[in-house]
């Protein structure tokens, strides 16, 4: 017999995600993206109780906690709650670790997720991002991510999904240095996989030899 999921776990989801469509709660308690009769009712029932917020961007509802209101970044908030469910519905095992904990290690990811030795770190860029800050980004991380790895013992690999077409990944990657710890993939090719395959699809540009890897590959 099926249980309900309870409104109290719709709000835990609430405060690990961003922005996020009716969707991604599908796929975060259901591994699927079919129509889901459940979400239906409790989201909109939390935006009258006052526990969520409701948008409507793009042509669609986008929801998020109440004391993130003020994020108005939402093309990018829906990036990293993309992102947290996929990578989370493709290995349930680990241990999700919120940006706020990577704070004073002078990166903070969108988020992380903690697998036994290995630290699956999350960074979305949406196109402006991109241009403006992502040699930054790439440089911050090169210099401070032994930081990361010494609080957590852990192998740390950052994966930017990054909302721009191919070929301008891999310009950005042809003029850098010392990237053995990064993958990278466009957001268009991210969202192509099916769900529960994020980490065993051979999208990902790893920065040590600039080839195509699954990200089982270890090197």
């Amino acid at each position: 017999m099926r249980r309900t999921i309870s409104r109290a776990k719709y709000l835990i989801a609430a405060q690990l995600f961003q922005w996020a469509t009716i969707f991604h709660y599908i796929i975060w308690f259901t591994g699927t993206m079919m129509r889901h009769g459940r979400s239906e009712v409790v989201l909109p029932r939390l935006v009258r109780q006052g526990k969520m917020i409701v948008k409507r961007w793009n042509n669609r509802n986008i929801y998020i906690a109440p004391k993130l209101k003020g994020n108005t970044h939402y093309d990018h908030g829906l990036g990293v709650t993309e992102g947290l469910v996929r990578f989370w519905r493709s290995d349930m095992t680990g241990t999700i670790i919120p940006s706020r904990f990577f704070r004073g290690l002078n990166c903070i990811p969108e988020w992380g997720i903690h697998y036994g030795g290995k630290l699956l770190l999350y960074e979305f860029c949406t196109a402006d991002n991109f241009r403006q800050r992502l040699r930054l980004k790439v440089g911050r991380y090169r210099d401070h991510i032994w930081q990361i790895n010494a609080r957590f013992q852990s192998d740390s690999f950052v994966v930017f999904v990054l909302d721009v077409p191919r070929e301008r990944i891999d310009k950005f990657i042809s003029g850098q240095e010392y990237l053995a710890s990064f993958f990278f993939v466009d957001y268009a090719t991210f969202k192509s996989v099916p769900i529960g395959q994020q980490f065993k699809a051979s999208i990902y540009i790893w920065g040590g030899d600039r080839k195509e890897y699954a990200l089982s590959y270890e090197p």
